[in-house]
């Protein structure tokens, strides 16, 4: 645990190199929107969107193209040139103590919900380990294999290229490696810096697009980042579940497609929060250069703003595809009912540079080779957003007869008609305030009115479009960020103008949503070790075992190469599943029972190897069938734990075989195949 924390600390501070460096080295060799001129708090605002923006697809690029030594070299060189340029410049200090220690608090809040918390030979985990696993396993492989890297969860008898988008991890990899921590370290710090991008953000619309300045943008902004912590009604029903059947580990899991609060994006998801700002960044800049009578200045910005939505696609494709929409929407409007023809050929330079600059990534994702997933055909489709369950209309009779006979629209029916009461619990505050801004007449700015559009457009996306790869839907529930950031500076305005019953029932809704975020952040961290202790069997032993688990494999760096293939029990399941990826740092064969091939892979590999995996952690064990399914299917090292059925067979592999770390409940063996 301490090891976690100090290097996780570590990890931040290293991360300045990749998210402020870059950026500030940026905004001083460009001068974007005057930054030479600017005090330290809008230079520091700059330096982290930019870093995001500007640093994220070049980074990726030198490690493609040069390996991971060339980024770090490239980090390292931009933190000094940063150090020189600030030294040399020395802008006007206005940055508070305020603003210090609520980043130090955030610090605290990331660290102290996402290390496991040891207590003498347990390891307790977070809720959020469930994702951590598969996000530390994508970091470990960057830093082992390079970009693009290799999927780390499957191996059909070859390395497969990872099919996603992965830009975070490779800046994630490279702070690693230069910051000399462990892939999970350096997740666990990464979780920290979306959110000073956020804030950033904020400050650079309200100061940009809003007409915000001096006290009052310093006032409101504050206001907007407070509004952070604001989440929807969720906590009523996350309450009413718990006590009417199961508490869950996370109180947005009442709701299909639901509307993440932003402590949960942060800690669970932050490349999607990362994409976010970057397209944020992009649009600030694309609606700047619209303002722009210099054409070389209207190119600078719709160039920038390019770069930064290419790097917006490669952290997260579907916060980029919902921003695509709302800009191309936005153009075609302001084209239309505006006659302003300089929307459209900002934003069309914006999306060529964007396009030209993802195409070596794009030919690496659509590129089928072998053992490379055959894709599908329909990444996107209609389809209106689920917010609650379906079931609380069953019974409806004229429902039931247009299941039977057309179950689509049936279930399209029943979500349309959940949609708006869906929308209002999780929204809550912010759903008062989209409504009241809309019915505001008058006197809204320029700037207003055009983040209400993009609010009203990004909400449309997020509802009747959804993802069709998997039955997750992805698009909707990364789409819906773009809205929610848009409200955020909306809402102080509201606040501001409200008065009376109206302003107590909005700092109500406001209080109510504080409640929410701070009843989940308790529950990420104490649903697990509460969960064990009162004795659910599918939770026994977690932290026992993740002790175990990290204790063994801490031995294996030097006694095995980071290339070797390793294979665990799959069938384990669960957050037993997460504790094994968390620490296992190599090549496994397959991660879970089925196989996992949505980040590359072909299928039909998929039955031999579960049959022939199934075989090793059977309750018979031999030492032959060992020997055949580590030849076959290409395993030269072997995990068990005493919770694995063959641990109990005296004559089995688990003891027969080299043993390469042994452990009181873990034994990672030698099983070489000469197979590759």
């Amino acid at each position: 645990m301490l090891r976690d924390i100090g290097g996780s600390l570590w990890g931040v501070v290293v991360f300045t190199l990749a998210l402020a460096a870059p950026g500030y080295c940026a905004g001083q060799w460009l001068n974007v929107c005057g930054f030479r001129l600017r005090g330290l708090r809008e230079q520091a605002a700059w330096s982290l969107a930019l870093s995001f923006g500007l640093g994220t697809a070049p980074l990726v690029a030198v490690a493609w193209l040069g390996g991971l030594v060339a980024g770090e070299v490239v980090l390292a060189g931009l933190g000094v040139a940063a150090v020189v340029m600030l030294v040399r410049n020395r802008p006007r200090v206005d940055l508070s103590r305020c603003e210090l220690w609520v980043a130090a608090g955030w610090l605290i809040v990331v660290i102290g919900s996402l290390v496991d918390v040891g207590i003498g030979t347990r390891l307790w985990m977070s809720v959020t380990s469930y994702d951590h696993g598969l996000r530390t396993a994508f970091v470990d492989a960057v830093m082992r294999t390079g970009v693009p890297s290799v999927d780390p969860l499957y191996w059909p008898g070859h390395d497969v290229t990872l099919r996603y988008y992965y830009f975070w991890y490779v800046t994630c990899g490279v702070v690693a490696r230069l910051a000399h921590i462990s892939a999970r370290q350096a997740l666990i710090a990464s979780c920290v810096w979306p959110m000073f991008g956020v804030a950033a953000m904020l400050a650079l619309i309200e100061r940009h697009l809003l007409g915000w300045s001096g006290a009052v943008l310093r006032r409101r902004w504050w206001i907007s980042v407070g509004l952070l912590s604001v989440t929807g009604l969720d906590i009523f029903v996350a309450v009413f579940n718990g006590l009417t059947s199961n508490f869950q580990g996370d109180m947005e899991w009442w709701s299909i497609d639901h509307v993440a609060s932003w402590m949960d994006t942060f800690l669970w998801v932050p490349h999607h929060a990362a994409s976010l700002i970057c397209c944020l960044l992009g649009m600030l800049l694309v609606w700047i250069a619209c303002k722009q009578n210099s054409p070389g200045e209207r190119i600078t910005l719709a160039v920038v703003a390019g770069i930064s939505f290419a790097s917006a696609f490669g952290l997260s494709t579907y916060v980029a595809v919902a921003t695509a929409i709302v800009l191309t929407v936005w153009a075609c409007w302001e084209l239309v009912f505006e006659g302003k023809m300089r929307v459209l050929w900002c934003v069309g330079l914006s999306g060529l540079v964007s396009g030209v600059a993802l195409l070596p990534y794009l030919a690496q994702l659509l590129r089928r080779g072998e053992g490379s997933g055959k894709g599908t055909t329909r990444v996107l489709g209609f389809g209106i957003r689920q917010m609650m369950d379906p079931g609380l209309l069953q019974g409806i009779s004229s429902l039931e007869r247009l299941r039977d006979h057309h179950p689509f629209a049936a279930g399209q029916v029943v979500a349309g008609v959940l949609l708006v009461p869906g929308y209002v619990i999780e929204l809550g505050f912010f759903a008062a305030v989209l409504v009241l801004m809309q019915l505001r007449k008058g006197d809204k700015s320029d700037g207003e009115k055009t983040l209400l559009l993009w609010t009203w457009i990004g909400l449309l996306a997020a509802t009747f479009v959804r993802s069709r790869v998997i039955a997750t839907n992805d698009f909707g529930l990364r789409a819906i960020l773009l809205p929610q950031f848009l409200l955020l500076s909306l809402a102080v305005g509201v606040l501001e103008r409200s008065s009376g019953w109206l302003r107590r029932s909005l700092l109500g809704l406001a209080a109510i949503g504080v409640c929410g975020t701070v009843y989940q952040g308790v529950m990420l961290r104490t649903f697990l070790p509460w969960q064990e202790t009162h004795g659910n069997v599918l939770m026994a032993d977690l932290a026992e075992r993740n002790y175990a688990l990290r204790s063994a494999y801490a031995e294996l760096p030097g006694k095995i190469p980071a290339s070797a293939r390793m294979q665990y029990n799959p069938a384990s399941g669960g957050y037993f599943l997460s504790a094994q990826m968390l620490a296992l740092n190599h090549q496994v064969i397959t991660e879970e029972e089925p196989c996992n091939v949505s980040f590359g892979g072909e299928a039909s590999a998929c039955p031999a190897i579960q049959s022939g995996v199934a075989t090793l952690f059977a309750s018979g064990g031999s030492v032959s069938e060992a020997a055949k399914a580590c030849h076959e299917l290409g395993i030269e090292y072997l995990v068990a734990t005493r919770w694995d059925k063959v641990w109990q067979v005296p004559e089995g592999w688990v003891w027969r075989l080299p043993v390469v770390v042994g452990e009181p409940s873990v034994r990672v063996v030698a099983c070489r195949a000469p197979f590759r």
